[in-house]
């Protein structure tokens, strides 16, 4: 085992001292000449929310546009092809009764997102950025040639806001009634209450209530801070010619408001028409996001985006439960385009 040891660092060291050792030339090195538009095509994205109650695959478009030196502008637009949640308002295999359902059944997921971010501070320093010069496998071990080159890193930092607009399809399957302290939903039609989930509950204008499909719309207004990091350094290595350390960096914490959610009217069997709303024990005002993206600089390359948080809204599971509140994690990996005249520089 110590044999093994000493070889791996043997060779590792072998590595590092040969690959500090070669010689390179810049070629670039301008974190200021930056295309002014980016387009993201992301074919796969996955996200859970609120724990495994509403898992999504899917895939989205995004953009980034840079006006002048401090102002950007971001949209992002998702559509699920996956999503557990559509597609609700089949016949009950059990009964045969159609479930109150609202009109068309619930359709896929779709996720917009629009705002843009104002950088206070901008500034540039040089940095040593360790640049990949070759890498191999061998069994369980990774070799990696590697050198640290001096070059110029550009940060900004600032604040962001936008508005989000969300929509899924749920299913409604717990006991709801008017006068229930603890119900998330109220489905009403005139004077009368529909209470669902009880299993021996009657039908209610030939509709089987042991659970209602609708649609949830909610729009959220956010705000927050963002740190971005932007390295744009092309070298020459003698022996391994072109290597890159470049790419783009957006670090950012955000603040989330939703003061509006609707759910879509469901229709019984009969055709009768029913109100579903929601109580203040099902609702929760606010709640937060952290994210990490990354794309390319000037060239076609590649994208991705990770976020964690909890989206405010209705609450479809218990609040002191984690795994079952509003709980949710987003992982998208695509392609960036970059296009456009560049920024001015600096």
């Amino acid at each position: 085992m110590k044999k093994s040891l000493l070889s791996i660092v043997f060779v590792a060291s072998t590595y590092l001292i040969q690959a500090q050792s070669v010689s390179y030339r810049i070629k670039e090195n301008n974190v200021s000449d930056i295309k002014r538009i980016s387009i993201h095509v992301n074919p796969f994205y996955s996200e859970i929310y609120g724990g495994v109650n509403f898992a999504t695959i899917g895939a989205g478009i995004g953009a980034e546009v840079a006006i002048l030196k401090r102002i950007e502008l971001k949209g992002d637009f998702r559509m699920a092809y996956f999503d557990g949640n559509s597609g609700l308002g089949e016949k009950s295999k059990v009964t045969g009764l159609l479930h109150p359902t609202c009109k068309g059944g619930t359709k896929r997921t779709t996720y917009f997102e629009g705002g843009g971010a104002l950088y206070f501070f901008d500034w540039t320093k040089t940095r040593n950025l360790k640049v990949t010069l070759h890498s191999s496998s061998s069994g369980r071990y990774t070799y990696t040639e590697s050198i640290n080159v001096p070059g110029n890193r550009r940060r900004m930092f600032g604040a962001r806001s936008g508005i989000i607009m969300y929509n899924t399809g749920t299913q409604i399957g717990e006991n709801v009634s008017l006068g229930s302290k603890d119900a998330t939903y109220l489905i009403k039609s005139g004077s009368d209450t529909m209470t669902v989930g009880d299993p021996t509950a009657p039908k209610v204008d030939g509709s089987d209530v042991t659970y209602v499909n609708t649609m949830v719309n909610s729009t959220i207004f956010y705000g927050g801070i963002s740190l971005k990091s932007i390295t744009n350094l092309i070298i020459t290595a003698d022996g391994y010619g072109t290597k890159k350390h470049m790419g783009v960096y957006d670090i950012y914490v955000d603040y989330l408001v939703c003061p509006y959610v609707s759910l879509k009217d469901v229709y019984t069997n009969g055709g009768q028409k029913w109100d579903v709303g929601h109580t203040k024990a099902g609702f929760k005002a606010s709640g937060w996001r952290f994210g990490v993206s990354y794309r390319s600089v000037n060239k076609v390359g590649f994208c991705y985006k990770f976020e964690v948080g909890e989206r405010p809204g209705l609450y479809f599971g218990e609040k002191d439960k984690l795994l079952k509140g509003n709980v949710n994690a987003l992982i998208s990996i695509g392609c960036n385009i970059p296009f456009s005249k560049k920024i001015v520089k600096s």
